[in-house]
C-alpha cells in the first residue's frame, strides 16, 4: 500500500467520525453533547466600543430601540442603528459586551430616544 493510501484512510476515518455522533468523543458517555462555546459562558462587560465604527463610544450619544439603549461614537452612525437595530445589537453581543436595557417611560408618549444627543 502506498503511503499517501494510509493517510487518506485516516482522514476519511476522522472525518466520518467526526461527523457522526455516535462514534464522535462528545457523543461517548461522560460527555456533553449541548455545551456552550467558552465565549457564550462568560460573563459578558459593558458596551465600550460603537457597533458601526468600532471607536470608543460617548456616553451621550445613544439609540434607544428595540428596549435596548445602544452607545455610538458620533451622531454619524445614528441613522444605521436606528435603521437596522437588531443587527448592531447582534454586533455588540457578538463582541462579548451587553446592550444595556433602555429606561421605560409612565407616560403615554414615549420620550424621543436620546434627547442629550440633539441638544
Amino acid at each position: 500500500m502506498r503511503p499517501y493510501s494510509k493517510i487518506l484512510i485516516v482522514c476519511s476515518l476522522l472525518t466520518v467520525c467526526s461527523a457522526n455522533p455516535l462514534l464522535s468523543v462528545a457523543g461517548q458517555a461522560g460527555h456533553d453533547t449541548h455545551a456552550t462555546p467558552a465565549a457564550a459562558s462568560k460573563p459578558s462587560k459593558p458596551q465600550t466600543t460603537c457597533p458601526v465604527m468600532g471607536g470608543p463610544i460617548d456616553k451621550n450619544l445613544y439609540v434607544d430601540a428595540k428596549g435596548k439603549r445602544i452607545y455610538l461614537c458620533c451622531a454619524g452612525c445614528e441613522e444605521a442603528v436606528r435603521t437596522e437595530p437588531e443587527k448592531y445589537i447582534k454586533k455588540i453581543e457578538q463582541r462579548g459586551e451587553s446592550v444595556e436595557d433602555a429606561p421605560t417611560t409612565d407616560s403615554a408618549t414615549p420620550a424621543p430616544a436620546n434627547d442629550k444627543a440633539r441638544n
